[in-house]
């Protein structure tokens, strides 16, 4: 079979990043440079063609993976990326559903309770410190993954969730003379908790994508 140089694999590699929006996908688009690379390989033995006239119709039979869909939810990145994040949303909501259900109805029957007031402020604040943790976690990464990418977008949203649910949570109760007078709270508060969980489950694979691309 013929062998690319490393100027044609180099020039695919840049395709894939300025083409085709993978600059932001370094473990998906190292894989993905070695799948089309054989692709094309192969087709320039088997059709006695130029690597000039493999390479468009190699990315002509991956062209639905690996562009954006336009009409998706998640609509700048690349299909392959996509499709995946769409996979994670859908797991984790299935996920933490029980905990939902069990938390949100039992507290149903403590909402007299102060000290599930003080509970849920005491969690706000931890959530606030780890978010802002992983934060700083993810501004010091070395790489950017699929995984990486989809954890620090959805830390960014739910850290500010969680500042806007103390802020008109505490505006709220403020308003009425008495910061312990509504445990409402708690119904803001959990769903960002729980997508914070979420994040740091995530944490281990990153760290594990991150060593893997250093031996690469």
């Amino acid at each position: 079979m013929k062998q690319l140089t490393t100027d044609q694999i180099k020039h695919i590699d840049y395709v894939l990043k300025n083409d085709y929006s993978f600059d932001d996908f370094e473990d998906l688009r190292i894989e993905l440079l070695d799948h089309i690379a054989t692709d094309v390989e192969l087709l320039m033995e088997e059709n006695a063609i130029a690597f000039e006239e493999a390479l468009p119709q190699v990315l002509h039979k991956w062209n639905d993976e690996i562009s954006c869909d336009r009409n998706a939810y998640y609509n700048k990145v690349p299909k392959l990326v996509g499709t995946l994040w769409k996979k994670l949303d859908w797991k984790y909501n299935i996920c933490v559903l029980p905990l939902t259900a069990v938390l949100s109805f039992g507290s149903i029957y403590l909402n007299k309770e102060v000290w599930v007031t003080y509970a849920m402020y005491f969690i706000a604040c931890i959530g606030l410190v780890l978010g802002s943790y992983l934060l700083i976690l993810f501004k010091k990464n070395q790489f950017n993954t699929v995984l990486s990418k989809y954890a620090k977008s959805k830390i960014m949203l739910y850290v500010g969730l969680f500042l806007l649910t103390l802020v008109v949570s505490i505006e709220e109760n403020y308003s009425d003379g008495d910061l312990l007078s509504r445990p409402s709270l708690f119904f803001i508060i959990h769903p960002a908790l729980v997508f914070a969980v979420r994040i740091i489950i995530m944490r281990k694979n990153i760290k594990i994508e991150n060593q893997l691309l250093k031996i690469v």
